[in-house]
């Protein structure tokens, strides 16, 4: 079967966490566009905290970005599709999630919004080119527009506390853990899977004919939902049973492994 859409993850699997995307791996990004494929990236990261990514694409493709929340066109920039929460359904999630970590960070049309600063917090703000800014109002970040609500805690407590809001949500919403100790409530029927549908369904690809490629819990609604699912050999070895295909870890570019192998072959 010919592929012609190949979604990656980002973090962990483009490219290990905060490390620049090998050469090797550009050069096979710009080689599958040249042979007429499409490469595009599925990352939790929101617009504004993946500008630096999308340039790495030599030509246009439907990003899917904040977890399947937004369409962007690589190109230019522009916005083709975007889920929030309505706003008593923002608001709801996050009164609940106040009450359920230690920290949380708000992404809305304005920006990244904090409230509780402190260690559970510091790597991801470290990450983030976004500064946040203090959360002073959640009825207020609700009407800007809630792309998603990260509670952060304890792994232990963040893992409770996704079973509680997937058995008894606040509000319509998903819950998935994209670190051990960060639970991100998004829109109902926000995932990556949903995202690459929309992404495929926008360039008039099949979804039999794309791959997916990732190495987190995100990550699998996409690896289960493609043509060819495949996980990271550095993802948990849960992610890595629900895939089709194991590829070489991020650091020994399994995505140009990938993109070679597969994407390109006959």
């Amino acid at each position: 079967m010919g592929y012609r859409l190949l979604a990656a993850d980002v973090d962990g699997t483009l490219a290990p966490m905060g490390a620049s995307v090998s050469e090797t791996t550009v050069r096979w990004i710009s080689q599958a566009f040249r042979q007429g494929k499409t490469v595009t990236l599925a990352t939790g990261r929101l617009p504004a905290a993946a500008e630096r990514f999308r340039r790495l694409l030599p030509g246009p493709a439907p990003l899917i970005l904040g977890n399947g929340a937004v369409l962007m066109d690589s190109s230019t920039g522009k916005i083709l599709y975007e889920r929030l929460f309505n706003p008593p359904d923002a608001l709801a999630a996050m009164e609940w999630g106040q009450s359920r970590g230690r920290s949380m960070l708000v992404w809305t049309r304005e920006g990244l919004f904090l409230q509780r600063p402190g260690d559970w917090v510091r790597e991801y703000t470290r990450r983030s080119p976004i500064p946040p800014r203090p959360l002073e109002s959640l009825s207020r970040a609700a009407a800007q527009g809630v792309y998603k609500v990260l509670v952060l805690g304890d792994p232990t407590d963040m893992e409770r506390a996704m079973e509680e809001a997937l058995t008894q949500p606040p509000a319509p919403l998903n819950a998935f853990t994209s670190d051990a100790c960060i639970l991100e409530l998004v829109p109902a029927g926000v995932d990556k899977g949903a995202g690459l549908e929309a992404a495929a369904n926008l360039l008039g690809i099949p979804l039999s004919e794309t791959i997916a490629v990732g190495d987190g819990f995100n990550d699998l609604p996409m690896i289960l939902r493609a043509g060819l699912g495949c996980a990271m050999a550095n993802a948990p070895e849960a992610v890595q049973r629900q895939a089709r295909l194991i590829v070489p870890s991020c650091r020994h570019d399994g995505v140009a492994w990938l993109i070679r192998h597969r994407l390109l072959e006959p």
